[in-house]
């Protein structure tokens, strides 16, 4: 996998690590240049943002009708494009090809909040998602009916993104003094899937060999 594989247009994020410190950042692509990316700048408070060499950063690829490419490392460099200020990405390192169809699964163990089907709000903890489904707590005081379609919203607050997934529960099991409910989703959430990715490549830094550049 390499970056000719990408496309001008594609969607970008960047994860920048610094110490126990990280900082995601979004861009596009605009082009392919001998093998590297000439992406739109990343700019915070009016400024172009510099990335020494010193601070590790991963590259997640996403285009809506493909499935998203990682980069576990690369180099981010200042650049004039036809007269534009731009960055330019670079790495040494193939690239790997997510797999949309995995059930690779996130805990995210925030507060949300339920609709049922009969249109009653209740406060829930979301457990985890994947691709095909989430999985909520809520009291056992409070039944939840099987295969009726709900809708699950919660805000994950470190990545500032909020999501509102449809789904229908279809197995439920009690865990101290919850019941947690294991949901299959309705439809397709494309922005869902990258968020998944993303994780996954946080996931993958986290538990990754040491390499060289």
């Amino acid at each position: 996998m390499t970056f000719n594989d990408t496309q001008p247009g594609d969607a970008i994020t960047i994860t920048v690590h610094s110490g126990n410190k990280k900082l995601s950042l979004e861009s596009k692509i605009i082009n392919i240049v001998d093998e590297s990316l000439v992406v739109e700048p990343f700019i915070v408070n009016g400024s172009m943002l510099t990335f020494p060499p010193v601070y590790d950063i991963e590259l997640l690829v996403t285009h809506s009708d493909q499935t998203p490419f990682f980069w576990q490392k690369v180099s981010i460099n200042p650049i004039v494009y036809h007269n534009q200020n731009c960055h330019v990405i670079t790495t040494k390192l193939p690239g790997i090809k997510f797999n949309r169809r995995n059930n690779f699964r996130v805990y995210i163990g925030e507060n949300g909040q339920l609709v049922d089907s009969k249109g009653e709000k209740y406060s829930i903890v979301v457990k985890d998602l994947s691709n095909s489904g989430f999985a909520f707590c809520i009291s056992k005081d409070i039944e939840v009916e099987m295969q009726k379609i709900v809708t699950l919203s919660f805000t994950d607050k470190e990545h500032q993104r909020y999501f509102e997934l449809a789904g229908r529960p279809i197995r439920r099991y009690e865990i101290d003094h919850y019941m947690v409910y294991g949901c299959i989703m309705i439809k397709r959430y494309v922005e869902l899937e990258n968020y998944l990715a993303q994780k996954q490549m946080e996931h993958r830094m986290n538990n990754r060999p040491n390499y060289e550049a």
